[in-house]
């Protein structure tokens, strides 16, 4: 557009064609995203764009040029123009010009979590549904929803405002505990630490479990039998080392219910359960003949309850005798414990029993911490094997794995696979071969993501933690997901650590 300097007035705003302003000085380039587009598309430029007069009387954008290069794409046929100046090439005026931009871009504040979360609660005040507000402020729909769930936890809002770094999916995490304020307290203490992931999880895994085991005790006492708390001291045992007399069978929950000492108290096991339900589950048995469709239609059953299942380490009922001695049981092995017995609490000294008290306590602290740190590792994991590229130091770690545990790499195919949302089946078979097309550097990504599957699935067992990871499998598993960007648990830290237990 040629124009004369007169037709434009400094100090004036006009509305213009945004593809008729000048863009040649900008202290970076201007790169307009999608959701400024769209903004500009559906309610227009909300903060004139700022220009000065050339001396052929065009308008050169001085701020702006975002909202400039947007408004293009959003096709507005005009845009507010708020004219500063005249453009010059004098020193004093180029530096001005500088600052500006420079202060423009540094001291622009976007909205804290806080303030969107009112943002959604003054738009669902005006009758707004979910759905609308997502789609007429252009936020995620998961946004909004959770910045509504927010907002009916008065403990989650407090936090939201007293802590601007929670971010609205860890406020979401305060509000699923609002009634636990000590979770909460730890909670925002870990948000801090970069552990914010790790207390959830925790957080989450003990409260699953004081309600499995609320529910397993309540279910004995139903059935009729006597739940005790034993303790290392009592002299109840399990009726699987039992048996009536020495020449008799073993005793079995069936056969001992007329016992006076029938009673059951609460061990642990391994589990696999439903992912949905979370009720028990078990694999498919194996054909008894070799036939070939009855294999095939055994592999699909294993198959389906493997995608839909994962094992979980959780309370399960050890069904016992109160008193075998005092009920005439015999233990067929109580000799050969005996001479391996280990000291009993009595027989110890005051440092003994407390040495042996925190190891306990250690031990089953760093159990359930490391239980819970599998299930944000594997997510965090998942989310990893997407990148374009591998990080920096996955060259070395390959040629480690490759060189000092060879006996990892090709296991985990499963998990693997998963990760990187490649189909499979049963029994580790799946093919994770890069695709024609595929870079070199999401080939290298795909080779790390099977052999970290491989470290995931064969050294991360449940005593793993227990060994110095100085210089084995798990340690040097671990310091490379540290390097990689994942953060550690404390129970990780100690894995990797000189410590034993």
């Amino acid at each position: 557009m040629t124009t004369t300097a007169t037709q434009y007035e400094v100090g004036t705003i006009v509305h213009v064609a945004p593809g008729t302003l000048q863009m040649d000085r900008n202290i970076r380039e201007a790169k307009p995203d999608k959701a400024l587009a769209d903004s500009i598309r559906a309610i227009g430029v909300q903060e004139p764009i700022s220009a000065v007069i050339t001396a052929s009387g065009n308008l050169l954008v001085r701020l702006g040029h975002r909202r400039t290069l947007a408004s293009i794409e959003a096709e507005r046929e005009t845009v507010p123009v708020y004219i500063c100046g005249h453009d010059s090439d004098a020193k004093t005026d180029e530096i001005g010009r500088v600052i500006a931009q420079r202060d423009e871009n540094t001291h622009r504040a976007g909205l804290t979590t806080a303030e969107e979360i009112g943002v959604v609660e003054t738009l669902t005040g005006l009758g707004l549904s979910a759905a609308q507000v997502a789609k007429q402020a252009r936020m995620k729909r998961t946004d909004v929803d959770n910045a509504i769930a927010v907002s009916g936890s008065a403990l989650a809002r407090k936090s939201a405002d007293r802590y601007e770094t929670l971010t609205l999916d860890q406020l979401v995490t305060v509000q699923e505990f609002e009634d636990d304020p000590e979770t909460v307290k730890a909670l925002i203490a870990a948000a801090s630490e970069g552990k914010f992931a790790h207390v959830a999880q925790r957080a989450r895994n003990d409260r699953a479990e004081q309600k499995q085991r609320a529910d397993l005790i309540a279910s004995l006492t139903e059935a009729g039998v006597r739940v005790i708390e034993r303790d290392s001291d009592s002299p109840a045992k399990a009726v699987t080392n039992l048996k009536a007399s020495k020449d008799s069978d073993y005793l079995t929950a069936e056969t001992h219910t007329e016992c006076p000492g029938h009673v059951a108290w609460l061990g642990t096991g391994w589990v696999r359960v439903d992912t949905a339900t979370g009720e028990p589950v078990d694999f498919p048995a194996e054909p008894d003949d070799g036939d070939e469709a009855a294999w095939d239609a055994y592999e699909q059953a294993y198959e389906q309850v493997r995608q839909t299942s994962r094992e979980v380490h959780r309370a399960v009922p050890v069904y016992g005798c109160e008193n075998p001695t005092e009920y005439g049981h015999v233990d067929p092995w109580v000799s050969s414990q005996a001479s391996r017995a280990k000291p009993k609490a009595d027989e110890m000294t005051d440092e003994e029993r407390a040495e042996a008290k925190a190891k306990r306590a250690l031990v089953i602290e760093n159990n359930k911490a490391w239980t819970a740190a599998k299930t944000v590792r594997r997510e965090w994991l998942a989310t990893f094997a997407a990148r374009k590229t591998a990080p920096k130091g996955t060259a070395t770690f390959i040629a480690t794995a490759l060189c000092r545990d060879s006996h990892l790499t090709g296991k985990g195919i499963g998990l693997a696979a998963d990760w990187l949302g490649v189909k499979h089946s049963g029994f580790g078979r799946a093919d994770l071969s890069p695709t024609a097309g595929t870079t070199e550097g999401r080939a290298l990504t795909i080779a790390l993501v099977e052999i970290l599957g491989g470290y995931e699935d064969e050294a991360t067992g449940d005593n793993a933690w227990r060994h110095d990871g100085r210089d084995n499998a798990t340690g040097r598993y671990l310091r490379f997901l540290e390097a990689a960007g994942y953060g550690l648990s404390d129970v990780e830290t100690y894995a990797q650590s000189s410590e034993t237990a």
